[in-house]
């Protein structure tokens, strides 16, 4: 009987430990010293027109069924982390997929990590 009393406890924890995923395509074949974890990295919606840069990698974000909070600012961290990994200054979000938890769905984010040139 003690055991159920824990059970929705242990479920929200098993809920809330799937990871959030980006997988990298490499998009330039320069290599970047990779920045500090927690980086400061520049989260846009559209290339800037004022800077030069170049891209890094294409970013593909993924948000299991199962993950609590499905939308951008749940998989930002991951996104930013990756990009401190790659050394870029900021990351073009392309598209957003928000999930659902009633359908299901998986909440998808594709973004450009970007290096700037000056």
């Amino acid at each position: 009987m003690r055991t159920l009393q824990f059970f929705p406890v242990l479920l929200l924890f098993a809920i809330a430990c799937v990871p959030i995923t980006t997988t990298i395509t490499r998009t330039s074949d320069i290599d970047y010293a990779s920045k500090p974890s927690g980086c400061d990295i520049q989260i846009l919606s559209q290339a800037p027109t004022n800077r030069k840069f170049v891209e890094i990698a294409i970013l593909n974000t993924l948000a299991v069924e199962a993950t609590y909070g499905k939308d951008l600012n749940a998989m930002l961290p991951s996104i930013k982390e990756t990009a401190c990994r790659l050394g870029a200054d900021a990351v073009v979000i392309k598209n957003v997929e928000a999930g659902s938890a009633f359908t299901h769905a998986s909440g998808k984010v594709f973004g450009v990590a970007i290096k700037f040139t000056e």
